[in-house]
């Protein structure tokens, strides 16, 4: 499906779905896994002051058209930021660029950063 068709779907079902969204608890059951990746999109200046988890890719948002071969194409690829907006536009590009199984962090990192407690850290790091 390309992209117009892509949009075209995004009716109210679609986004009372959820289903392009991945909440963060969820994400972190997926990632010590090795099921899915985060691309962290948030631009360098931001990564200055509050530097990216070590739990996927960091890939600004404009650096995304010249890294796609760098996004595993075998596992749930999840587009962050610190909230939502910029994450969406990621998944929508990638969805462009014929990822598939795309999804966007629900809450953004500021979400998962709730969860990130030294319990969570411990759990996350005993199971690599």
């Amino acid at each position: 499906m390309d992209l117009r068709e892509k949009v075209r779907s995004m009716d109210m079902d679609f986004f009372l779905s959820g289903k392009h969204k991945i909440p963060a608890e969820k994400f972190l059951e997926l990632w010590s896994q090795g099921k899915a990746v985060l691309i962290d999109v948030r631009l360098r200046q931001e990564k200055e002051l509050v530097p990216p988890m070590k739990l996927g890719l960091d890939i600004p948002i404009n650096e995304l058209p010249d890294r796609l071969d760098e996004i595993p194409r075998d596992k749930i690829v999840i587009t962050a930021c610190q909230k939502e907006v910029r994450g969406a536009i990621a998944y929508t590009y990638l969805l462009s660029e014929g990822f598939e199984n795309v999804r966007t962090l629900a809450g953004g990192l500021d979400g998962l950063f709730l969860l990130m407690k030294p319990k969570k850290i411990v759990e996350l790091t005993s199971k690599k």
